[in-house]
């Protein structure tokens, strides 16, 4: 009987006698191997790049769903999403207009080896002008955590790439009722992993964050 076991848990090991754990010293890269947009461009992650997301070997390449951040609000979002950020955080009220830190959205980059990322143009989300970019279109405003599994199992391929993804709704002014008040998992699916649907209603509250994201 094959089984595929999770090595940091010797537990679940059957056959422990003279056997042990041993961790190896990685060599470490001290360059980032994904970078955020330049500062001075309208990009969605124009501030930062966090890795809290997903990297994939598929379909011949490494595929990466990651959230971003970027400085200056998006005079492109669309009135529910204005109303997702409508109360400001206490400390963003000082921000100069065109300096706010704002959290999201979800984007994506793909690579051959791992080291080398481009940033392949969705045309999805429209941001500052223009959708050359490569977020991802969803309900909500703030968002991060993208965990996202490939389930070959699923007899409907439209539903073959499946996304759990964190938004919050503290910011929401009034408050959207559905979405509720607190930190929150939402699903998206997609056949390809670029074009993903989601209705937007959490399927979960805090609670179950480490269930899904870890």
């Amino acid at each position: 009987m094959q089984q595929i076991l999770l090595a940091i848990d010797d537990v679940s090991l059957p056959l422990r006698k003279n056997t042990c754990l041993y961790l190896s010293k990685p060599t470490v890269r001290q360059e980032p191997v994904l970078l955020p947009s330049p500062t001075d461009s309208d990009a969605p992650d124009n501030l930062a790049a966090h890795f809290y997301g997903t990297v994939l070997y598929d379909e011949g390449k490494f595929r990466m769903w990651y959230y971003a951040s970027h400085r200056g609000t998006n005079a492109d979002w669309s009135p529910r999403k204005k109303q997702q950020i409508a109360k400001p955080q206490d400390w963003l009220l000082d921000a100069q207009e065109g300096y706010e830190f704002l959290q999201g959205p979800l984007c994506y980059a793909e690579s051959d080896d791992g080291f080398t990322w481009n940033k392949p143009t969705l045309n999805q989300l429209l941001f500052k002008g223009n959708r050359d970019n490569n977020a991802f279109e969803l309900p909500h405003t703030i968002v991060s955590g993208a965990a996202v599994i490939r389930d070959d199992d699923d007899l409907d391929p439209a539903r073959r790439y499946k996304m759990g993804y964190e938004f919050f709704p503290d910011q929401t002014d009034p408050v959207i009722e559905e979405y509720g008040t607190s930190l929150s998992m939402a699903c998206a699916v997609s056949a390809d992993g670029f074009a993903v649907d989601s209705d937007g209603v959490a399927f979960c509250r805090a609670v179950c964050r480490t269930l899904f994201v870890y």
